[in-house]
């Protein structure tokens, strides 16, 4: 079961508005609010925006009619979340619409999205480690025809930051010199 299965229309009518706006570059910290506000999991909150993204491609760029030609690029969700998915993400079409048309996507802001914690905290012997957790790529795609209001995506990928992987390495370190200390 997904996060988003639990929610109700307005809870998923604006996340789709939340996920629109870091789609474009105007929320660069998203992901760490849909961890912190779901509770839930960085992998699960990847997966989130893995199924709302290819929505929004779909309903901006080529307006769908029905719910029906929204259902097929909706994966992994209950038929009934599914349904419901879909149905709000018509009704909210021209108001995503109308925001790319406002908020045209600048790449710079788009491709890359940091992503922050306010502070990991270990033990006092490893010190405080403030750093950014996880850097989120979104890779697009040039569009093939049409009117192209939102970049489509082509995929989204996680990976630990160089900072956290060398302040780990080193709390670890010197957390490992301590218990030989410790040990003699």
């Amino acid at each position: 079961m997904t996060a988003i299965e639990s929610f109700d229309k307005n809870a998923l009518k604006n996340l789709i508005l939340r996920v629109l706006a870091w789609r474009v570059g105007d929320v660069q910290d998203l992901p760490a609010q849909l961890t912190e506000s779901l509770s839930i999991t960085t992998s699960e909150t990847l997966h989130v925006l893995e199924l709302i993204c290819p929505v929004l491609d779909k309903i901006i760029n080529e307006e769908p009619k029905s719910e029906e030609e929204i259902i097929p690029v909706i994966k992994e969700l209950n038929s009934e979340t599914t349904k419901k998915l879909a149905t709000i993400s018509l009704s909210i079409r021209d108001k995503c619409i109308s925001f790319c048309s406002e908020h045209s996507p600048s790449l710079s802001k788009v491709l890359y999205h940091d992503w922050n914690t306010s502070m990991q905290v270990a033990t006092e012997s490893l010190g405080r480690i403030a750093r950014p957790i996880a850097s989120i790529t979104m890779r697009i795609q040039p569009a093939s025809s049409g009117k192209c209001l939102l970049p489509p995506l082509q995929s989204l990928s996680m990976d630990l930051s160089k900072d956290m992987v060398d302040a780990l390495a080193s709390g670890f370190d010197r957390l490992q010199n301590q218990l030989v200390k410790i040990v003699q």
